[in-house]
C-alpha cells in the first residue's frame, strides 16, 4: 500500500493566546482578569482547559465574570478554566476572579487543548494497492494533541 498526501502550511504560528492582567487592591487581594484568543481561525479547539496558579493562602477564590466552566483545585491550589469548544464562533473569552496575592503569583498558565486539524494540516489524498495500484477504501483520523502549551 502507498499514499499520496497533500500539505498545506499553516501561516499562523500561534493559535492560541492568553492574557492575564492582575491588578492588586488595597486590601492584600489581586483582580484577575484572564482572557483567550483564538489566532487562527482555521482551527476547531476541544476541551480546552487554562489553568492558573493560584497563591497557596487557603482561600478559594472569589469568580466574577465567565465564559465556559471553572472548577478550583484546592491541592494543586489551580483555577482550572474549561470551555468544550473554541472556533470562529467562541473565539474570545473572559475569567475575572479575586483572591489574596500579588501580581507575580498567577503564574504559569498552562494550556491544553486537542484539535482536530494537524498543524500542518497534510491530508491523504488517496491510498492504493501495491500490487494493483488501485485505489482502495481507507479511513484517516488525525488529531492535534498539546504536550506542552505554557505561559511563565
Amino acid at each position: 500500500m502507498f499514499f499520496n498526501a497533500t500539505l498545506n502550511i499553516i501561516t499562523t504560528h500561534c493559535l492560541y493566546k492568553v492574557n492575564r492582567w492582575p491588578n492588586e487592591t488595597p486590601n492584600g487581594g489581586c483582580d484577575v482578569n484572564v482572557e483567550y484568543e483564538l489566532q487562527n481561525r482555521n482551527f476547531v479547539l476541544k476541551d480546552v482547559q487554562i489553568m492558573v496558579l493560584l497563591p497557596d493562602t487557603g482561600q478559594i477564590p472569589v469568580i466574577g465574570k465567565f465564559d465556559g466552566d471553572y472548577q478550583f483545585d484546592n491541592r494543586k491550589t489551580t483555577l482550572i478554566w474549561t470551555l468544550p469548544v473554541v472556533d470562529q464562533s467562541n473565539s474570545e473569552g473572559t475569567l475575572e476572579f479575586t483572591i489574596r496575592g500579588k501580581s507575580v503569583d498567577f503564574f504559569p498558565i498552562q494550556v491544553d487543548f486537542i484539535a482536530e486539524t494537524s498543524y500542518c494540516d497534510i491530508k491523504i489524498a488517496d491510498v492504493k494497492s501495491v500490487d494493483t495500484c488501485k485505489s482502495i477504501v481507507y479511513s484517516n483520523e488525525s488529531q492535534l494533541i498539546v504536550d506542552k502549551y505554557e505561559y511563565v
